[in-house]
């Protein structure tokens, strides 16, 4: 399952990748944070959407990133996972 940065922040803001909360490797439980984003605005944690393995970490802290840009992969463990 890719991880992308959702819809957050006003249009044209700017989303920063401020910190990973896991590395890849690390078995993860959903809703657990992954990663720290913010925008001019706020901060905010993207969650895990399912209980597993983050396998790929394909962004790095201080990356300037886009809605919709993935940022991660996840191999699901469970079958019901949030989309």
């Amino acid at each position: 399952m890719k991880i992308k940065i959702p819809e957050i922040g006003g249009k044209g803001d700017e989303i920063v990748l401020t910190a990973w909360h896991m590395s890849a490797g690390a078995h993860v439980r959903e809703g657990e944070p992954l990663a720290e984003v913010v925008t001019d605005k706020a901060s905010f944690d993207i969650e895990c959407p399912c209980d597993g393995t983050l396998t790929k970490v394909l962004k790095k802290q201080g990356d300037v990133l886009k809605i919709n840009e993935v940022i991660a992969e996840i191999s699901c463990s469970n079958k019901q996972r949030k989309e």
